[in-house]
């Protein structure tokens, strides 16, 4: 967060996965898995660029720090929330 110019729209979906959850679910795709499957992990609960920036701009380090400015367009993609259910129930 250093108010410089970031490239994609404010309002486009990010999703995160904890690396605890990774490695979990490279285990159980790895012990019930489907052979040769692809597997989507997601942890259901997509965060906008501008919410990731916001709750960062609340912590200690970000002080004195201010919002980029968001330079995507209506045009451009606003990402995809994955259903990883499957996989995260696995």
């Amino acid at each position: 967060v250093s108010g410089k110019d970031v490239s994609g729209r404010a309002d486009g979906i990010i999703n995160l996965l904890h690396y605890d959850d990774a490695a979990g679910a490279c285990l159980a795709a790895l012990t019930v898995g489907a052979g040769d499957g692809t597997y989507l992990v997601s942890d259901g609960n997509p965060l906008s660029r501008e919410g990731i920036c916001a709750a960062a701009l609340k912590h200690p380090l970000y002080d004195g720090k201010t919002m980029p400015t968001f330079i995507g367009t209506e045009s451009d993609s606003k990402g995809k929330v994955y259903d990883g259910s499957w996989s995260n129930d696995a």
